[in-house]
C-alpha cells in the first residue's frame, strides 16, 4: 500500500518508510543517503497541546533511537596568525555552548575543509586557511583556555588553532 506517493530516484521510484501519523518530507526515506540533512522532529498541531500530548510525542520520539552521527575527527593543523579581515572567514560561533569546544566547532562548520578554535570561545569555518602565516611561538600564542573547559585550549587573542575534519 502507498503512504503518500512515491519519490522519483534516477530512472525509477522509491516508497517512503511506513510511518504512521508522519510527515513526508520526500527525503531518505529509501535508506540512502543521498540526501543528506538536518532533521528535526517534532509536531505539528493547530491550537495549543497539553502536556500528556507534548510528552507522548517526546517519547515516540525518544523511542525512534535516531542514530547520532559524530563529527569526523579531526586534524591538528597548528596556531596561525588572524586579523580583523579573518584567515577563516565565516564565523560558526562567537561563544561555545558546550565543554567540547573541538566537536562543537567541528560539526558548526560542517561542509567546510577547516576549522579554527580562536580566542578561547570563536568558532570560525573556511576552504582556506593560512593567509596569515604560522604562529612563531604557538605554545604562547595558541595557549588560551577555552571558555567552558579550561583544561583545553581555544587559540589565543588574534591567533587561531586550526583543523581539518
Amino acid at each position: 500500500p502507498k503512504i503518500a506517493a512515491t519519490c522519483p530516484r534516477g530512472s525509477g521510484t522509491y516508497q517512503p518508510m511506513k510511518k504512521q501519523g508522519a510527515i513526508i518530507l520526500a527525503t531518505g526515506g529509501d535508506e540512502s543517503n543521498s540526501a543528506m540533512g538536518k532533521f528535526y522532529e517534532g509536531i505539528m498541531v493547530t491550537g495549543a497541546t497539553t502536556d500528556a500530548t507534548d510528552d507522548a510525542v517526546q517519547a515516540n520520539v525518544v523511542s525512534a533511537m535516531y542514530r547520532i552521527i559524530p563529527a569526523p575527527p579531526a586534524t591538528a593543523l597548528g596556531c596561525y596568525k588572524d586579523t580583523e579581515d579573518y584567515d577563516l572567514p565565516v564565523s560558526a560561533s562567537t561563544g561555545m555552548v558546550t565543554t567540547d569546544a573541538l566537536q562543537e566547532c567541528g560539526t558548526l562548520c560542517e561542509g567546510y575543509k577547516y576549522f579554527a578554535l580562536e580566542y578561547g570561545k570563536e568558532c570560525r569555518c573556511g576552504h582556506t586557511y593560512g593567509k596569515y602565516g604560522r604562529s612563531k611561538d604557538p605554545t604562547k600564542d595558541c595557549a588560551m583556555p577555552c571558555e567552558k573547559d579550561s583544561a583545553v585550549t581555544c587559540g589565543g587573542y588574534w591567533f587561531e588553532s586550526v583543523y581539518s575534519h
